[in-house]
């Protein structure tokens, strides 16, 4: 069901942003060749239409069969083609000897397709319904100058075709690309090679769209559940400093414990395990390593911080970072740090965990895990 959802979901986006209904006509020019072709010159040999010498005129017979089609995705109705420049072509480089001999696609089209000549070789197209895939082929006799070929020239303008945007296709449809016919076709088995595109796109706005909606609702539950921690934190702490006289240590431990609960206060005990033994290493090896690895000892191996957010300066400071690379804790932290836990076991808010307890090297591991 989750693929078919998502086949449809792509389906979905396909049709409603990637497939344009947009109009094209198309003119085919299927055969542009001579009445007859005589390679080889003979004097005598002469041309006579309608009593006329093509030969004395230095003209030649040729015979154009083009076909005209909506190759687009959209009817065409009468109000899409323009009265003052009809559907049509200009004959270029030749005169039309005859009235075209039309045929079409359709016995509407049979009975309603009117052509419209002038004497310039324009011939014009009424305005008719042009359905999709319908198309109109003339065949026309085309006397030109000895030696060169009659030329097709699209005129007319249809709505929703900007600049007389009107291919010619001379029966060369093998020399059109793969990847050409992929982009522009409009073709059902086209679409089909285009699908897999269609699909990853359908897929990555499905993603996109799934997870902007779970983000707009996950985003304010999140927010009011670590306001409503905050206003419980602090309600814990105003209760705890009533009747109180706080020292420093005591307001930064309220702090802490105001804006990162009870996790705030574990980071403060670990903090403490951690200065004992990062200061009990540097003063064993104090003298038995030079500077530059015991460099290397502080940066990589017993890299400490401090969690308070407030740290005081001066005689009263709470942590001391000496010039050796020792941790000095005021012990008032830690009278105050055991109070406050006190106080919050004894209203259900605090349980010691075992990674309080642990000693030596792993309280840096479990610094990674826990400080979070």
């Amino acid at each position: 069901m989750a693929v078919l959802a998502i086949l449809g979901f792509a389906l979905a986006i396909y049709a409603t942003w990637f497939y344009e209904k947009r109009p094209e006509i198309t003119y085919e020019v299927l055969s542009n060749s001579k009445v007859l072709d005589v390679h080889t010159s003979v004097s005598k040999l002469d041309i006579l239409y309608g009593g006329e010498s093509l030969k004395s005129q230095n003209l030649e017979l040729n015979l154009v069969v083009v076909r005209i089609k909506n190759t687009g995705s959209i009817d065409l109705s009468k109000n899409d083609f323009d009265d003052v420049e009809p559907l049509g072509l200009k004959i270029v480089n030749g005169r039309l000897l005859e009235e075209p001999s039309v045929s079409s696609s359709s016995r509407y089209l049979e009975r309603n397709v009117k052509i419209l000549r002038d004497n310039g070789g324009q011939l014009n197209i009424a305005p008719i319904l042009f359905d999709v895939g319908e198309w109109i082929k003339m065949q026309l006799l085309v006397a030109t100058p000895t030696g060169t070929s009659a030329i097709i020239q699209p005129s007319g303008k249809v709505s929703g075709i900007k600049s007389l945007l009107l291919s010619i296709n001379i029966d060369n449809q093998s020399d059109v690309s793969f990847w050409k016919k992929v982009t522009e076709a409009d073709s059902v088995w086209v679409h089909i090679v285009r699908f897999p595109v269609y699909l990853i796109l359908g897929v990555f706005c499905f993603a996109a769209i799934v997870g902007t909606g779970l983000l707009l609702i996950l985003a304010p539950i999140i927010y009011f559940s670590d306001r409503k921690d905050r206003v419980r934190n602090k309600k814990i702490a105003r209760e705890y400093s009533f009747s109180r006289n706080l020292t420093i240590a005591d307001q930064v431990v309220l702090e802490v414990f105001q804006n990162s609960g009870v996790g705030g206060v574990r980071h403060i005990g670990l903090f403490i395990k951690q200065a004992e033994y990062r200061n009990k290493i540097l003063t064993s090896i104090k003298g038995l390593v030079d500077e530059k690895l015991r460099e290397s000892i502080l940066r990589y191996y017993l890299v400490i911080q401090a969690p308070f957010h407030i740290v005081d300066s001066g005689e009263n400071a709470l942590i001391t970072f000496e010039e050796d690379g020792l941790i000095h804790i005021n012990s008032d932290v830690n009278r105050a740090l055991s109070d406050f836990k006190s106080y919050l076991c004894a209203k259900g808010e605090y349980k010691e965990l075992e990674s309080e307890e642990v000693a030596g090297e792993d309280l840096f591991w479990t610094s990674e895990s826990d400080g979070d």
